[in-house]
């Protein structure tokens, strides 16, 4: 009986260091994933961050011009009238 006991040891010893080397490659992988998951969500904010100025540069460009454009014709209708009476 003794003997049946003995052999089963390194089996459970194998066994024990098996298990402890999956869970440490678990937590390395977790951590490898965390990381790039953290790496993409940098990236993609700062595409979001750069994506967004530039959209809003132009909005406000369109704005700018059709702001310049109706105060243009303004100017435009008075310095008419203006030069048509002179």
């Amino acid at each position: 009986m003794a003997a049946g006991a003995r052999s089963h040891k390194p089996f459970i010893l194998t066994l024990a260091v098996a298990a402890g080397l999956l869970a440490i490659l678990q937590v390395y992988f977790l951590q490898e994933l965390l990381a790039e998951e953290i790496l993409f969500v940098v990236g993609f904010a700062a595409l979001l961050l750069i994506g967004g100025s530039f959209y809003l540069i132009v909005a406000l460009g369109e704005r700018g011009i059709e702001f310049a454009e109706a105060r243009a014709h303004i100017v435009a209708d008075r310095h008419r009238h203006h030069t048509i009476r002179n």
